[in-house]
């Protein structure tokens, strides 16, 4: 934990670490963490699987955080590349509930963003 020599100022930000504890715990045991972990290990368990869909995740992030204008066009053209591994039920189960965990995980980044808003995030945009 990062030690402030500030007066007051340790013990609140332990406080906020400490809440960060809590959230983070409250997070590994939610529905939504719990039920893609457990889908995770099943794909995980068969290894070649599992390698194929990895490379379609990787693939699929980097057009996602990618600035290019054919983004749209180039999910598509993986989603077609990839189409079997997409259509296997054990795959297609883990990538909803990856969806789901996502969402919340969103929701949660959200919350604690409108909560600082002053924080400057203009950048990002």
């Amino acid at each position: 934990m990062l030690e402030i020599k500030c007066k007051g100022v340790g013990f609140f930000m332990g406080n906020v670490v400490e809440k960060a504890d809590a959230l983070a715990s409250a997070i590994a045991e939610s529905k939504e963490y719990k039920d893609y972990i457990s889908l995770l290990k099943i794909i995980q368990g068969e290894p070649d699987l599992y390698s194929h869909f990895n490379e379609y995740r990787r693939r699929s992030f980097e057009i996602q955080v990618s600035s290019d204008v054919n983004a749209v066009n180039q999910l598509e053209n993986l989603r077609l590349e990839f189409s079997e591994l997409l259509t296997n039920s054990k795959v297609s189960r883990v990538l909803s509930a990856e969806q789901i965990f996502c969402k919340m995980m969103r929701q949660v980044n959200a919350k604690i963003m409108e909560s600082i808003e002053e924080m400057d995030v203009s950048f990002l945009s």
